[in-house]
């Protein structure tokens, strides 16, 4: 069967996005150039670098006839970055793939192939080994529990092991392939991306949208890409408390329906303000992060309501019950430890 799938392999576009990352992009690039796979284009998008890294591209790979580099006038971050190239991307499959990576030879070929072996398959993430930390458990994509707080199965993010399901309720913008029929049907404007989203919460609130769709997201894990994870295209501590704080409420408000938004928002705003009091002596520029971040998402309510209704009315075909037997029930105790961190 995989045989007679890869006789008519669709134009994959892997779109890189790169800022100041001179140390990862050739191998990533070239590793991703060495794919067996026999049709797809590479779009890699300087997000405003100044580290000399998008001459290195120009001069590695300018020539390349599948390769288009474009760039930016300054950092747009994560997502209206690749949104930047998804609107230049052709391809049947779309695969948003971080610069600090490093793929195998036949990883695509996995990847595209498994991801169209199922119509009801929207997204697909290859098994991500990491670089960093060698031997340790590889993600297979992320999950979230009720109150919207995520988790890698590598542990990365989660304080206790995870308890594995059958699949992810997310897969990692490290390396998210996504079939483009599917992609235009979870859009929000022209934006694959949420456009208000810097860095965080991106992918699974993308994916958020695909499963509200009635899409599955599968983790492939004979299609294997090595992460460094320790890169950071973001800014600092404070950068990242408030997009991550934002981000979170913001992707609460726009996917949940009335009646578990009521119900889990509330909880999410008491403990994100009881964290913010704790570090504010020991941690003021994080606690002050944490609180601009709840107050751009009330001011910015009315915004945020008018996404929640296009999503609602638009974009969901099955009901929420179906959306949280995916997701994890909330460990109160852990939750209560990691407020003040």
């Amino acid at each position: 069967m995989e045989r007679l799938q890869e006789l008519n392999l669709p134009l994959a576009s892997v779109i890189v996005l790169s800022y100041n990352a001179s140390m990862f992009i050739e191998q990533c690039v070239r590793s991703v150039l060495e794919s067996d796979y026999p049709n797809f284009e590479v779009i890699v998008v300087d997000n405003g670098s100044t580290d000399g890294s998008y001459e290195l591209l120009r001069k590695l790979f300018g020539a390349i006839p599948n390769v288009r580099i474009m760039r930016n006038s300054r950092n747009l971050g994560f997502a209206e970055g690749n949104n930047v190239g998804y609107s230049d991307s052709r391809g049947e499959v779309v695969v948003f793939l971080n610069v600090d990576t490093v793929t195998e030879h036949d990883w695509l070929r996995r990847l595209v192939v498994a991801l169209n072996s199922d119509a009801t398959i929207g997204v697909a993430q290859p098994r991500l080994v990491s670089m960093e930390h060698p031997g340790s458990v590889d993600s297979e994509g992320g999950y979230m529990d009720y109150l919207g707080y995520i988790y890698l199965l590598g542990g990365w993010y989660a304080t206790k092991p995870i308890r594995k399901t059958k699949e992810p309720f997310y897969a990692e913008g490290a390396a998210l392939a996504i079939k483009r029929s599917v992609a235009e049907s979870v859009l929000l404007g022209a934006s694959i991306f949420e456009s208000d989203y810097f860095l965080y919460y991106e992918d699974s609130d993308l994916c958020w949208r695909v499963r509200l769709s009635g899409h599955k997201i599968v983790c492939v894990r004979e299609s294997v890409v090595h992460h460094q994870r320790a890169y950071a295209a973001g800014g600092g501590s404070y950068t990242s408390a408030y997009n991550f704080t934002k981000n979170h409420i913001a992707t609460l408000i726009k996917n949940y329906g009335l009646r578990n938004l009521l119900r889990w928002l509330p909880i999410v705003l008491l403990f994100e303000s009881l964290g913010a009091a704790l570090l504010a002596r020991r941690a003021g520029n994080i606690a002050l992060a944490r609180i601009r971040a709840i107050f751009w998402c009330l001011t910015n309510f009315r915004k945020l309501w008018k996404k929640h209704v296009y999503v609602q009315r638009l974009i969901r075909r099955i009901p929420d019950s179906d959306i949280v037997e995916r997701m994890l029930k909330p460990d109160f105790h852990a939750l209560r430890v990691e407020m003040a961190d």
